[in-house]
């Protein structure tokens, strides 16, 4: 299942700065030609490619045509050289950066020419000729010195060009070049780091940890896969052969801040905030030019509190109501520090009495609403009150001149604390928790000069960010009671809190191969990742929905509206259910297996035009419920019938295990013919590497939104959502939520009215 966007840009850079992409990996490339001072080429010229860190090097020959390569090089500054009998050595330095090309040519001359400096790469300007691909990189000194509140790395997405604020709480909240949101890619160290169910960051990383970053804008080659808009592909630091390290703190505090208007109107103190973010650095050779390590950690201290302002009921409004509405305030009184001067009257029929709402007959004023503040736990500018902890590991082994293996863990440990969002009772608020982790296994082996791959596993167990609509939560109180609320009226009345969300398992195995051969070079693999979720969505219906129309019918404890989940017990709509009644199953473990295959070419035409032909294919799964559960999956199936709107008349509910013919367990059929063709071409018009012309397009298919699919468990007969109208509450209804349906059989109807 996936829906795809054709793309097709043209592209005209001068003097620009540009980056190729790669499949999902962080290493780089280096390729040039070997001249000498008349431009002819050397065939059979020895280059080796020295990495100043690590002392490790990889050598290979110039061809027919005087070309190199090396593919698959890990980030980082090299010290490049050519040798041919009877010439000088030529050398130059290079720095290679993320998922990035570097052209460089050498010069060999008869004598000896006088040492130059020479940087090639992200330290020098240079346009890129080798394809159509567009993006930009970050370097360690932009991540440090550029302002960043709450230094997460992924913040200076926003400083990309053509990036915006999408407003949508999806992702990271921003969007690049026109696409949605949700299509963006999230890699660390070359494995996904996707939060799926809002195609967010799983994880963040420590700033100090982190060596590039970069982010790639448009992507035409077919290496890159499962989303049509932006790829953050972020590379953190590894062990040289010097021992190194750094320590820091970065702190706000409410002593450089002023007091909010509305506090100083209501005589209320400032609110009191401290952040402290601090952490250290330390990484060096375990045995030099061999194993290396680095490690990183940074901790998260918020500590804010401060006045928060409500309006609620008054002791005279509640003595005046019905003992259900006075129910609630029994299980959770009323604030005692109600404002006697900041109240709001309001005529209103006591509960009881005979009022004659045309003439005011019997109607009484009464003070029905008053101020009150809490001092608790909020963001009032330093983020939310919170303990984190991010950490990372990092191990590097070099095994002579042909393979390279690292081990990377990190972590992030995010405990957000309760905020005091209303004024009842520390029983209601809400911590929220973020724990995350993600291992990766990388392995680089040069078979030739010409064969080189790039092996990877990865496994995550993500519950995502708190701070981005993720994290998990537990339900509030216990027993629950109902979320109330009165219709367009801004007063704080109890209300619980549902489940939310819950881990997600990926487990990843990547393949990338690449092998050059004359005017190509050829890159294919594969890749598999294998998802499970076991997520609760208690936001559908976990926690009911009661809400008052105004505030007579507060007074009077009628609920206009009261909307709950049931269990229907395998009934469908049009069907009735028996008691006893209660909530259905919010937790589901849905697994997914999303395979890719892709194969491209970078065909370097002449010096000045550079072809990058390739094809993708990609299947998203079927999501489904393992073992015992695939008996809670269900959908709407079509009938049959001569055309599609007969179907879909013919068509009903019912479980994966029972649909009819090829869905039998499926909740749709799967789409096996997601081919991803895409073309790019790269032009010097004039030879001198000072301007590029560009141009590509292909066919992108996007992963869906996890929540989109995860709704799915709302289908019946395993979930129903149920909605009353006017009932009257009691005060066992404040204690048992299912105390609202009557000792009789229901019908599964969209509402019903008491």
């Amino acid at each position: 299942m996936g829906r795809y966007i054709c793309k097709a840009r043209l592209l005209l850079a001068a003097f620009l700065l540009s980056f190729p992409a790669f499949p999902q990996t962080f290493t780089g490339t280096v390729s040039g030609r070997v001249v000498d001072r008349e431009q002819l080429s050397f065939a059979g010229a020895s280059v080796t490619l020295h990495n100043v860190e690590k002392d490790f090097e990889r050598r290979t020959s110039t061809d027919a045509t005087g070309e190199y390569h090396f593919q698959l090089i890990p980030p980082g500054t090299y010290r490049l050289k050519a040798e041919y009998p009877g010439f000088a050595r030529s050398e130059i330095n290079v720095e290679i950066v993320v998922a990035t090309s570097v052209r460089a040519d050498l010069t060999l001359r008869i004598q000896p020419a006088r040492e130059e400096i020479k940087v090639l790469g992200e330290g020098a300007v240079s346009v890129q000729t080798e394809n159509a691909s567009l993006g930009q990189v970050i370097t360690p000194h932009e991540l440090t010195e550029l302002p960043s509140l709450g230094r997460s790395l992924y913040d200076f997405i926003a400083i990309m060009p053509g990036a915006t604020s999408s407003n949508d709480a999806l992702g990271v909240g921003v969007a690049v070049d026109g696409g949605r949101t949700q299509s963006a890619n999230y890699l660390l160290d070359g494995a996904e780091n996707n939060e799926i169910f809002m195609s967010a960051p799983a994880m963040d990383v420590p700033l100090d940890s982190i060596q590039e970053f970069k982010v790639q804008t448009n992507h035409f080659s077919a290496e890159y896969g499962r989303n049509s808009g932006f790829t953050v592909n972020i590379v953190t630091k590894s062990g040289t052969n010097t021992l190194h390290g750094s320590l820091y703190d970065y702190f706000r505090n409410s002593a450089f801040a002023a007091n909010t208007f509305d506090n100083n109107a209501h005589g209320l103190p400032r609110a009191v905030f401290n952040r402290h973010q601090f952490g250290g650095t330390i990484g060096g050779p375990l045995r030099k030019g061999k194993l290396f390590f680095f490690a990183s950690t940074e901790a998260i201290r918020v500590r804010s509190s401060g006045p928060n302002n409500f309006f609620v009921p008054t002791p005279q409004l509640l003595a005046a109501s019905s003992a259900g509405t006075q129910a609630i305030f029994e299980r959770f009184p009323l604030p005692k520090n109600l404002s006697t001067t900041n109240v709001r009257n309001e005529f209103v029929c006591p509960y009881g009495f005979s009022c004659d709402p045309q003439s005011g007959g019997g109607l009484v004023s009464l003070p029905a609403f008053a101020f009150t503040s809490r001092i608790g736990p909020q963001d009032f500018g330093a983020g939310p009150p919170q303990n984190t902890i991010l950490t990372i590991g990092h191990v590097d082994w070099v095994h002579g001149s042909k393979t390279q293996a690292s081990v990377r863990y990190a972590i992030e440990n995010k405990d957000q604390f309760a905020v005091a969002y209303q004024p009842y009772s520390t029983e209601l608020d809400v911590p929220l928790y973020g724990h995350n982790q993600n291992v990766s296994i990388n392995v680089i082996h040069a078979y030739s000069p010409r064969f080189a791959t790039e092996s990877r596993i990865a496994y995550d167990r993500v519950t995502g960010d708190p701070e981005r609509f993720g994290g998990e939560g537990d339900s509030v109180p216990k027993p629950p009671i109902p979320s109330f609320s009165i219709l367009n009226e801004p007063i704080s009345l109890p209300g619980g809190s549902p489940d939310a969300f819950g881990p997600t398992n990926g487990y990843q195995f990547f393949q990338n191969n690449t092998y050059s051969v004359g005017k190509h070079v050829l890159r294919f693999g594969a890749q598999f990742v294998h998802l499970r979720q076991n997520y609760t969505f208690g936001i559908a219906g976990q926690i009911a929905d009661a809400q008052f129309a105004n505030t007579q019918g507060f007074v009077d404890g009628t609920v206009q509206l009261y909307s709950i989940a049931v269990d229907p017990k395998g009934h469908l709509p049009g069907e009735s259910i028996d008691p006893p009644f209660g909530p259905p199953n919010f937790t589901r473990h849905y697994h997914y297996n999303e395979p890719a295959l892709f194969i491209a070419d970078t065909w370097r035409i002449n010096p000045r035009l550079t072809l990058t032909p390739g094809l993708r294919w990609e299947y998203f799964g079927v999501f489904h419920s393992p073992g015992s559960e695939e008996v809670l999956d269900s959908n709407f199936y079509p009938g049959s019938g001569a055309n599609f709107l007969v179907q879909v008349a013919d068509g009903r509910m019912m479980r994966t295990v029972d649909a009819p013919g090829k869905l039998k367990g499926r909740f749709y059929l799967p789409d096996y013919k997601n081919f991803a063709p895409r073309m790019g071409l790269a032009y010097d018009p004039f030879g001198d590497g000072k301007t590029a012309v560009r141009a590509g397009g292909g066919l992108f298919y996007d992963r869906r939104v996890g929540w989109e699919l995860f709704r799915a468990f709302q289908n019946p007969p395993a979930y129903s959502f149920v909605r009353l109208d006017n009932i009257s509450l009691t005060p066992e209804i404040v204690t048992d939520q299912y105390a609202v349906f009557p000792n009789s059989s229901v019908p599964l109807v969209e509402a019903l009215s008491r």
